[in-house]
């Protein structure tokens, strides 16, 4: 899934469950049910298809605005073509609210009211995730959020009363089925805790120790599970995953990243050394792909300290099931990288590149480039951000948000939609 985004929300969009109940422990945690609360007001109007082709990336959808009211997509999943959500906020004040689309039209989703006791400020929306209308899962610093199609649950990472601290915070989550989620995060505030994850097996979340703080999260299968460290420093030591195999969490060191023979880097004498990983995606094969940035430096750059300029070329890593392989984007950024990424659903991947374009890598090692539609206008910046396959499907959809002129959260496309 795409970089946790740090957007600060108020009472009215937290999670209403209850705390600690009779039965839990610190290691195993059960879903409660939510105090509700309806949404009103319009989803928006449909972008018309100017190309007449319905193919190639487009604007389909636009999110209404209330007012001087801004809007801004962070959320995005899709079940199918007739069951597509995304989480919408509109402020200020900061309130946020799931969109969902069912083959028709746009409609907003009832979710849970405040929570009991007093809310943390700083809680901020995390992901969206889910199996089918009917199985979707809201997740913010602290809780995550089910719905079933009927009522919304809720369970408490967090703060396990309305006196105690905050020991962790929340940063993504996966679904499998039903049975299979997995939330992974870090310990904040104690630091001679273990870090932990909270795995859910249908009936309750169990804690399971990890070796370091986990920052993104997928799932291969049940017994084949991927988490990011949250150890994002400036060394590129290797260990950039941690692997659950049904039994217990391991690091797992990558191989180290040179620079490509007659690359750029290699002609400058340079050398990357450091990498991030801010998206990964299971593919149909039990593979893996994760997605970020590598920072290359080249001779002189230490001596020059802060002064030395940032170089940052977009890095792209695949897991075949036995071996890790790498690529560098061609071109060198001051700060970039691939955002956000998701299987095309023909052997390839489309990645998000900056925010403002969309890569293709198709099974054959065919690169192709699109410029994200509306990005080159002088409408205010333009940043793409979820990046979604339509299963069944080789369509692909993605929200963007425009800070000018009114602050607009869109909906964009590619391929044919039903």
């Amino acid at each position: 899934m795409r970089r946790a985004l740090s957007l600060l929300v108020v009472a009215a969009v937290l999670s209403g469950c209850e705390m600690r109940t009779e039965g839990e422990t610190p290691d195993q945690l059960s879903m409660k049910p939510c105090r509700v609360q309806t949404p009103t007001g319009s989803t928006g109007t449909p972008i018309p298809d100017r190309s007449g082709k319905g193919e190639g990336w487009r604007a389909v959808h636009r999110f209404a605005r209330d007012g001087d009211h801004r809007m801004y997509a962070w959320g995005l999943a899709a079940f199918g073509p007739e069951d597509v959500w995304v989480a919408v906020m509109e402020g200020p004040p900061a309130d946020t609210k799931p969109h969902r689309w069912d083959g028709e039209s746009w409609h907003k989703v009832s979710m849970p009211g405040p929570p009991v006791g007093v809310p943390d400020p700083t809680e901020s929306f995390q992901g969206i995730s889910g199996t089918s209308s009917k199985d979707v899962w809201l997740l913010t610093s602290y809780r995550a959020q089910h719905w079933d199609g009927h009522r919304w649950t809720c369970v408490d990472f967090g703060r396990q009363s309305a006196e105690s601290e905050i020991t962790f915070t929340a940063s993504d989550i996966a679904v499998r089925d039903r049975n299979d989620v997995w939330v992974v995060g870090h310990k904040r505030e104690a630091p001679d805790q273990q870090p932990y994850a909270w795995h859910w097996d249908g009936d309750v979340w169990r804690k399971t120790v990890t070796p370091t703080g986990q920052h993104e999260v997928s799932i291969v299968s049940a017994n084949d599970v991927w988490a990011t460290t949250f150890e994002f420093g400036y060394t590129d030591d290797g260990y950039k995953f941690t692997h659950w195999d049904g039994h217990e969490w391991e690091r797992v060191r990558t191989p180290p990243l040179e620079p490509p023979p007659g690359s750029e880097i290699d002609r400058a004498g340079g050398w990357i050394w450091a990498a991030e990983i801010y998206d990964m995606a299971a593919g149909a094969s039990g593979d893996l792909w994760a997605a970020g940035a590598a920072n290359w430096r080249k001779p002189g750059d230490v001596e020059r300290g802060e002064n030395a300029p940032a170089r940052t070329k977009a890095l792209l890593m695949h897991w075949d099931g036995r071996r890790w392989s790498y690529s560098l984007g061609p071109k060198t950024y001051e700060y970039g990288g691939y955002t956000s990424i998701a299987p095309d659903g023909a052997g390839g991947i489309w990645a998000v590149l900056d925010g403002h374009s969309y890569v293709h890598h198709d099974r054959r090692g065919r690169v192709t480039t699109i410029n994200a539609p509306g990005s080159r206008t002088g409408r205010g910046r333009l940043a793409v951000g979820r990046l979604v396959n339509l299963p069944g499907s080789t369509s692909m959809l993605a929200i963007a948000n425009r800070d000018k002129p009114h602050g607009d959260a869109l909906v964009q496309a590619y391929g044919p939609l039903p």
